[in-house]
């Protein structure tokens, strides 16, 4: 009896009428010498049908490959192994292999955990946002459980991130010390009497 990965079904298997079934509660079928006997040759034809169809149900073309079937198929595949026997040994589709293969199996989508907030919540949180662009994470996350929508932090700032909003922070200009602010004032001072032919002279920045 060969050991086969994974539980799957081998040609040698087959012939002996011994399998685990994947998937489906494992039963193992053993042939004994009591089988040889013509009244028993029938249930040993029985159980090998029902190896077949046990391993045809774990061959879905549509369900996605599991861990241990993709190691199976990049192993097979490394040795030279066609896709036929290698859909045999994974227990799946011949189309399945060849999409592992290429690399053109993505896989299906996935339902993932029920939203938290209902759309109508994340209208109310827009609201709040439009009010005032200026309040930060925590007070725009306090304000909406204020009405009644349990979320956190991380749950609030992935809907304004949905919503197209982004974080900014506003530039704040250094402040001007005690001497620069004195300075600032004796040049005002000296200059309150100016012409305005003497101010046509002075070139202007917006450095400021």
């Amino acid at each position: 009896m060969t050991n086969t990965p994974m539980g799957f079904l081998s040609s040698e298997d087959l012939a002996l009428g011994k399998f685990h079934a994947v998937g489906v509660r494992q039963r193992t079928l053993t042939v004994t010498r009591a089988l040889r006997k013509p009244r028993n040759r029938r249930k040993l034809r029985f159980k090998r049908l029902n190896a077949e169809i046990l391993v045809r149900f774990n061959m879905g073309k549509t369900a996605d490959l599991t861990t241990g079937q993709k190691t199976i198929t990049d192993t097979l595949y490394r040795i030279g192994k066609p896709q036929m026997f290698i859909a045999k040994q994974a227990g799946c589709s011949q189309s399945a292999v060849s999409k592992h293969i290429n690399g053109k199996s993505s896989g299906r989508a996935k339902c993932g955990r029920r939203r938290c907030t209902s759309k109508r919540d994340d209208r109310g949180l827009q609201r709040i946002i439009k009010q005032t662009r200026f309040k930060n994470l925590e007070e725009i996350q306090k304000e909406w459980n204020e009405a009644r929508v349990t979320a956190s932090k991380t749950t609030t700032f992935r809907r304004i991130r949905e919503m197209g909003y982004n974080c900014w922070v506003p530039p704040v200009k250094p402040l001007l010390i005690l001497s620069q602010r004195r300075k600032h004032l004796n040049w005002a001072k000296e200059k309150k009497d100016w012409t305005v032919g003497q101010w046509s002279k002075v070139l202007f920045s917006d450095e400021s």
